[in-house]
C-alpha cells in the first residue's frame, strides 16, 4: 500500500499528460485555461478516490468538503456537465463501502469516470488512469515500498 502523497504525485503526473496532450492537440479555445486549471486540480484526486471509503482518510476529508464547494464553483461558472459529474461523484462517496471494497476496483475507476465524459472524452481517459496508478500502486507496493 502506497501513502497519499505518492498516490498524489503519481495523479499530477497523469494530470501534466493530459495538460500537454490537450495543448499539443491544437485545443486553443477560451475554454482551454479552465480545462488546464480544473484538470491540475482534480485529476490527481482520482488517485486518492479509492481512499474514500476508509472513514478517517484524508481522501475522505478532501472529498467531502471540495466536492460541495466545487459543485457550487462550477455552477457559479456555468459548467453545467462537469456538476452533474461532480454531484454523481459526491453521492457516490457518500455511500461508499468498507475500505479496500468496491471502491478498489477497475470497475468503480471506470463507473467515475464515465460521467466526465460529458465533459471531454480526454479527461475522462485521464481521470481513470489517475484512479489506476493507486490501484496498481498498492498493488505493486509492499510497506510504502517497491518490492523490487
Amino acid at each position: 500500500m502506497s501513502k497519499f502523497e505518492t498516490h498524489i504525485t503519481f495523479g499530477i503526473i497523469v494530470a501534466i499528460i493530459y495538460i500537454v496532450a490537450l495543448l499539443r492537440g491544437g485545443d486553443v479555445g477560451t475554454d482551454v485555461s479552465f480545462k488546464v486549471m480544473f484538470a491540475l486540480f482534480t485529476i490527481p484526486l482520482f488517485a486518492i478516490v479509492c481512499d474514500i471509503d476508509q472513514p478517517s482518510s484524508k481522501a475522505r476529508t478532501l472529498f467531502l468538503s471540495g466536492g460541495f464547494i466545487a459543485i457550487i464553483i462550477l455552477s457559479l461558472l456555468n459548467q453545467r456537465g462537469l456538476v452533474i459529474a461532480v454531484s454523481i461523484l459526491y453521492v457516490l462517496l457518500l455511500l461508499a463501502t468498507k475500505h479496500r471494497g468496491k471502491t478498489h476496483s477497475i470497475a468503480f475507476g471506470v463507473f467515475i469516470s464515465i460521467p466526465f465524459i460529458f465533459y471531454d472524452l480526454g479527461y475522462a481517459v485521464a481521470a481513470f488512469g489517475s484512479y489506476l496508478t493507486h490501484y496498481l500502486l498498492d498493488r505493486t507496493t509492499k510497506n510504502n515500498k517497491f518490492p523490487y
